[in-house]
């Protein structure tokens, strides 16, 4: 709302020294007319906003899903099968190295968070982001990488949400196989 407040009220400054520059009045339904105006392009602004953060994140995904079916197989390769002891540890660190070697923009691997803060691995409570989508400069979507019958449990998404930055939602956290 504070986007469309302040192209409402910009329009409306921007419409009155137009008219000053011009030598028009400024009457009551140039101001509304104005502020109209200003309050569309906002909330036109804030919906191509939306809608380029959705692509980011649904292009992100669909990239990290290629990039898990090729850590599973070359995990498989070596001799290991899906839901074996050993297969899970053994795809993420490819997938870990896969994801980084991708250098996909906004994109980070395997950064833990307790309490909306940058914390390191293993602090009791924290929470291991596998991958992380950054949007201007915040995390705005979390990864996690499953393998064999390994789900995203509520625990976990709630975890997120409490330890991550910017992450508010069960639809900033997506389970990738």
């Amino acid at each position: 709302m504070v986007t469309v407040g302040a192209s409402a009220g910009a329009n409306v400054v921007g419409g009155a020294i137009n008219n000053a520059v011009q030598g028009k009045a400024i009457t009551a339904k140039s101001v509304i007319t104005d502020a109209a105006v200003g309050v569309a392009a906002g909330f036109g602004g804030r919906l191509l906003e939306k809608t380029a953060a959705a692509i980011q994140v649904a292009r992100t995904g669909k990239a990290l899903t290629a990039i898990a079916a090729d850590a599973k197989a070359a995990v498989t390769a070596t001799g290991l099968k899906e839901g074996e002891k050993g297969f899970g540890t053994a795809a993420h660190t490819q997938f870990k190295s896969l994801v980084d070697a991708q250098g996909l923009k906004g994109v980070a691997t395997e950064q833990s968070y307790l309490g909306k803060d940058v914390a390191k691995y293993g602090i009791k409570g924290s929470t291991r982001a596998e991958v992380t989508l950054s949007r201007n400069g915040a995390v705005s979507h979390v990864f996690d990488f499953k393998t064999g019958s390994a789900t995203l449990s509520t625990k976990q998404v709630s975890n997120t949400i409490k330890n991550v930055p910017e992450i508010s939602s069960s639809s900033q956290v997506t389970a990738i196989r």
